[in-house]
């Protein structure tokens, strides 16, 4: 960038593939929705939510801490 400031674009996630990076099943997936474990979907259409990568990856540092 021209100011020395670096724009860093989130990648978005469906359910399946975080599911697959969080190694576990999608009906875990649905139930760690359902008790509000993880971070909040952004809903980009009615059938479609879809989960930023920042915010997954914070979701996994956060349980590393708590594990450790």
């Amino acid at each position: 960038m021209e100011n020395g400031t670096e724009v860093k674009i989130d990648q978005l996630r469906t359910r399946k593939e975080v599911a697959a990076r969080l190694k576990v099943s999608m009906r875990t997936l649905a139930r760690l929705e359902a008790a509000g474990k993880l971070p909040p979907r952004i809903q980009v259409s009615d059938r479609i939510g879809l989960y930023r990568d920042s915010a997954i990856e914070k979701f996994l540092a956060e349980r590393e801490g708590a594990a450790s």
